[in-house]
Order: C-alpha cells, then sequence, then structure tokens
C-alpha cells in the first residue's frame, strides 16, 4: 500500500505542478496576443467561478470512476498547454486558461479525498502522507519552472507547446502504473 500511493501522487502532482509552474507566463502570454491589460484579472476571477462551481457540483464528479476522470485529465491538461501554444484569439486564449485552472482547484477535494480513504489507514500518519503528496507537487513545479523558463525566453507560445508535450508524455508513462492501481485499489475496497 506505501507504494501504492506514488502514481497517484506523482500523476496528479505532475498536473498540478505544470499548471502552477507555468502560470508566471499566463499574463505574459495573453498580453502578447492582444488580450487587454484591463481584463487579465477576469481570467483568474472566472477561474475562480469555475472553481467553485466544480466544487459545489462535485457529487456529479464522485459518480464517475476515479480511473475515468484520471485518464480524461491524461489528454485535457496536455491539450490546452497545446492549444494555449496555438490558438491566438485572446477571448479562447482567456477561456483556455479559465477552465482548467479553475478544473484543477475545483476537483482538489476528490482528489485529496480518494488520497486519504485509500492510502492512509492510521490517522497518525495522515499529516505525513499529505506533506509527502504535496511535496511531489513541489518538485515537479519546480523543475517545470527551472526548466520552462528557458524556453519561454524564446517563445511563449513554443513554451506552452513544450509544456503540453512534455506533460502528456510524462502522464502516458506514469498511466499504466496508475490505472494497475487504482484497479487494486477499486478491488480492496470491495
Amino acid at each position: 500500500k506505501k507504494i501504492g500511493l506514488l502514481p497517484f501522487s506523482i500523476f496528479t502532482g505532475m498536473i498540478g505542478g505544470f499548471m502552477i509552474a507555468s502560470s508566471a507566463y499566463r499574463e505574459v502570454h495573453l498580453l502578447s496576443i492582444g488580450y487587454p491589460l484591463v481584463l487579465i484579472g477576469l481570467v483568474m476571477g472566472l477561474s475562480r467561478l469555475v472553481w467553485f462551481l466544480i466544487g459545489h457540483h462535485i457529487r456529479l464528479l464522485e459518480k464517475i470512476p476515479l480511473s475515468k476522470i484520471l485518464l480524461a485529465e491524461l489528454f485535457i491538461f496536455p491539450a490546452s498547454f497545446i492549444l494555449i501554444s496555438q490558438i491566438h484569439d485572446p477571448i479562447l486564449s482567456g477561456i483556455l486558461f479559465i477552465v482548467p485552472l479553475g478544473y484543477l482547484w475545483g476537483r482538489g477535494p476528490l482528489i485529496e479525498e480518494y488520497f486519504i480513504r485509500q492510502y492512509i489507514k492510521k490517522p497518525k500518519y495522515k499529516a505525513t502522507l499529505l506533506s509527502i503528496d504535496s511535496q511531489i507537487a513541489l518538485v515537479f513545479q519546480t523543475l517545470v519552472a527551472f526548466g520552462v523558463g528557458y524556453v519561454m525566453h524564446d517563445s511563449i507560445s513554443e513554451g506552452y507547446f513544450v509544456l503540453g508535450v512534455v506533460l502528456f508524455a510524462l502522464l502516458a508513462a506514469t498511466y499504466p502504473f496508475l490505472s494497475k492501481q487504482l484497479s487494486r485499489d477499486s478491488k480492496a475496497s470491495v
């Protein structure tokens, strides 16, 4: 069981790490494609609205098996980066930042609840295991932020494209291990 949390933490940590690390370039990218400066705050504000809506309707997500949610996320988050790199319409790009970011934070309680239910069997280890899970995301955030700076220096659009491709490759490499673990977890909880 202790090793079982690694594929889950790595998969979800990569997504969170890539999303957070790339946020430093969000405003610069939007401004470079003509998004009005006075509306930059709207992107974060609307992402919070999406966060609220997802969180408020989390029971709908709870009806979907987590394996299917994470399989969809294997494509959703990398695709959002790739689309951001290719679409230069300010409004569509704003939406491509708003929806995935709001979804990421809105689905957080679902991911945390699963983590606690499946991997924390003794309450005295709860803080330690949640900390380890957070540290995994922080490692990805740090590595991505450091690495993507070099690509973003030449072209922000190219940087988002590289983020999407690399995130997809890493998630696709991790998903078979995650899928196997999720299958074991569902059998153990039955």
